[in-house]
């Protein structure tokens, strides 16, 4: 069928969450394009564009009154599901904002699996998700961004406690999870403990994904550690100092010379741990025990 572009539009969440951009940037290959000899794009009933994104934007900059589209009955919620599904491997498409986008139907899985239960005849009259079922919705939300559900999380504490220039830098590329920890370095140096969080737990998951014998991993667990003790929250903080550290020094030959400083730095937060925590002796210990 033959439609025109000027009914057809991006899905909001997009425009929401300020990822126009991003769309444009994925498709100014596909602008340049002769639309003569092009693949129909795809829309939903309501207009959203599913798939064609730069034939789309090519048409409108070509004043076309129509173009070649197939149409799938879909909602609006289906309709981002279809986007993240035939999109999740674009180069552009990062992590971070795969799940920034599948996190806008959060609520709507949410009231599905609600839904669902009321339906099988539990918690009828209930409003609220047991906690399992949200950890339900969470892997949904994961699978659907392609990612882990630990990085989902990690994700809804960076938007809700980081700067929005972080969240910028992510959404751009400027800044990928993978380096990360830089960030959460800086943030523990300032004493923002709970923004540094997130950004070590993220870095030390994908160094311990794509390089499961390397330092930086281990790095990353020691950066944790120091945010947790930062909190005051010495028992959670030990074992990830201690690992962090014991890793870093097992791979010390492997370190570059100006990355070094790392491990100095995992070995004065561990000492510096034992202090705070009331353990001079242990302290004492491991300052002379464990020097790098």
């Amino acid at each position: 069928m033959f439609l025109s572009p000027a009914n057809l539009r991006l899905h909001r969440a997009f425009d929401k969450l300020g990822l126009v951009d991003v769309i444009g940037e994925l498709n100014q290959a596909a602008r340049q394009q002769d639309l003569s000899g092009a693949e129909p794009i795809v829309v939903a009933t309501d207009g959203i564009i599913l798939t064609g994104f730069g034939l789309w934007q090519l048409a409108i900059m070509e004043g076309r009154h129509e173009i070649n589209c197939i149409e799938y009955p879909l909602s609006e919620d289906e309709s981002l599901q279809f986007i993240l599904t035939r999109h999740r491997p674009q180069k552009g498409w990062n992590s971070f904002v795969r799940i920034r986008v599948a996190l806008t139907l959060e609520s709507y899985f949410e009231q599905k699996a609600l839904d669902n239960m009321r339906a099988g005849g539990k918690y009828k009259g209930s409003a609220n998700l047991p906690k399992a079922h949200h950890i339900d919705v969470r892997q949904q939300i994961a699978d659907l961004a392609g990612v882990g559900a630990r990085n989902v999380s990690n994700v809804k504490t960076i938007l809700q406690a980081a700067h929005p220039r972080l969240i910028e830098a992510l959404r751009d590329g400027a800044l990928t999870m993978a380096s990360a920890a830089d960030l959460a370095l800086a943030y523990v140096a300032q004493g923002k403990f709970a923004e540094s969080q997130p950004l070590a737990r993220e870095a030390m998951e994908v160094n311990r994904k794509n390089r499961p014998d390397g330092w930086q991993g281990f790095r990353a667990e020691s950066l944790l550690g120091a945010s947790f003790a930062g909190e005051k929250k010495y028992a959670e903080a030990e074992p990830l100092l201690l690992e962090g550290y014991q890793g870093m020094l097992a791979r010390k030959d492997r370190i570059a010379a100006p990355d070094r400083y790392h491990l100095e730095l995992a070995h004065q937060w561990l000492v510096q741990l034992y202090k705070d925590w009331g353990k001079p002796q242990k302290a004492a210990e491991m300052a002379k025990e464990l020097e790098p």
